[in-house]
């Protein structure tokens, strides 16, 4: 199912997600901006890019534009497989590495994500913070056991060159490579 040439923008959670078991969505050649900061009132503010939830298959996020999300700019949740390629993120908001693609494990379910990272292009902007991961997963939840992640041609700026390592755009350890 594909979704191409959108532009999805000032959503109240995420500007768009899966639910329940769907396979072989594609958004691609679209812009997820703006997701809306303070639409809950006094909760934490939750401008979000997209989220993948559990049991979404063969999901391609391809060639798109996220732009002034806060976070979610891809999160990937447990039981998904996917591949998020030649996307440009800019201007991922807040301090912490969850406004970038996050693969975080907050339900420590063990059932894995499989996905395939590529030729993404990360650009902080006035409201990101100094010290994000490209593709992130927050170290007090552990990944699920056999997870797997291919990571090629990442640029940002922790990767600024060809001849860095790949996996410079991550905090993932090497079990999961």
């Amino acid at each position: 199912f594909p979704v191409t040439n959108v532009a999805i923008s000032w959503a109240l959670d995420e500007n768009f997600s899966t639910g329940g078991n769907v396979q072989d969505v594609t958004i691609k050649d679209s812009i997820i901006a703006e997701g809306l900061a303070d639409s809950y009132g006094e909760e934490q503010p939750h401008s979000s890019g997209s989220i993948i939830n559990p049991g979404a298959e063969r999901i391609r996020i391809w060639k798109n534009i996220f732009v002034h999300n806060q976070n979610r700019n891809g999160k990937w949740r447990y039981d998904s497989t996917g591949e998020f390629a030649n996307n440009l993120v800019y201007n991922y908001g807040g301090p912490s590495s969850s406004n970038t693609n996050d693969v975080t494990n907050y339900e420590f379910a063990n059932i894995p994500i499989f996905q395939d990272f590529i030729g993404n292009r990360f650009k902080p902007g006035p409201g990101s913070g100094n010290n994000s991961y490209s593709l992130f997963s927050s170290t007090s939840y552990p990944l699920p056991t056999g997870s797997k992640f291919y990571v090629f041609d990442n640029k940002d700026a922790r990767r600024t060159s060809n001849g860095q390592p790949q996996w410079t755009v991550s905090n993932i350890t090497s079990a999961f490579k």
